[in-house]
């Protein structure tokens, strides 16, 4: 459900936040997985999930894997 996805950003943010990378790159995959199946690649929330993650990889140290997503 898209309110679902909805809400594992912003707990992903959150998290983030407090400095819990783990949980939140694990609840950003989630998100990004549920979107992907619900929306066209296009869509903004799709897009959003996406950039969220990248920049989360980014943090992690994960270039490549952050530069996939933002392709």
């Amino acid at each position: 459900h898209l309110d679902l996805q909805a809400a594992r950003l912003n707990l992903a943010g959150t998290l983030y936040y407090l400095g819990e990378l783990d949980s939140a790159r694990s609840l950003l995959e989630k998100a990004l997985d549920g979107y992907g199946r619900a929306l066209p690649d296009d869509h903004p929330h799709l897009q959003r999930a996406r950039s969220t993650l990248a920049a989360l990889l980014f943090a992690l140290g994960d270039t490549s894997g952050a530069r996939a997503l933002e392709e």
